[in-house]
């Protein structure tokens, strides 16, 4: 699913009321970098999977090296639609908590 549609409302909604946009996560998710892949990668994917009769039944995961960052996209997207934006805290503490399973449900 594309996330620049709802990207673009809540950018909308936020430079009609002039309202700062405010990054909705934590600094390390701002930072992170993503692998993601162009709408033609996933199209030329989609052709190979569909023509190739080895790729039956197989799982397929596709990037093009297109490495992406909320931290560089925030500020664009506030720049193309007018408005000021916030983002996350640097220094932040976090709370460590314990779980009463021993080992944790996910190892």
């Amino acid at each position: 699913m594309n996330v620049v549609f709802p990207l673009g409302v809540f950018a909308s909604v936020h430079a009609y009321l002039q309202q700062p946009m405010v990054y909705p996560g934590d600094w390390a998710s701002f930072q992170n970098v993503h692998d993601v892949s162009s709408a033609m990668m996933n199209g030329y994917l989609a052709e190979w999977v569909a023509l190739n009769p080895q790729a039956e039944n197989l799982r397929f995961n596709a990037t093009d090296g297109s490495h992406f960052t909320w931290g560089k996209f925030w500020m664009t997207l506030a720049k193309w639609y007018g408005v000021p934006y916030m983002i996350p805290e640097q220094q932040r503490e976090f709370k460590v908590k314990e779980t009463p399973y021993t080992p944790p449900p996910r190892g």
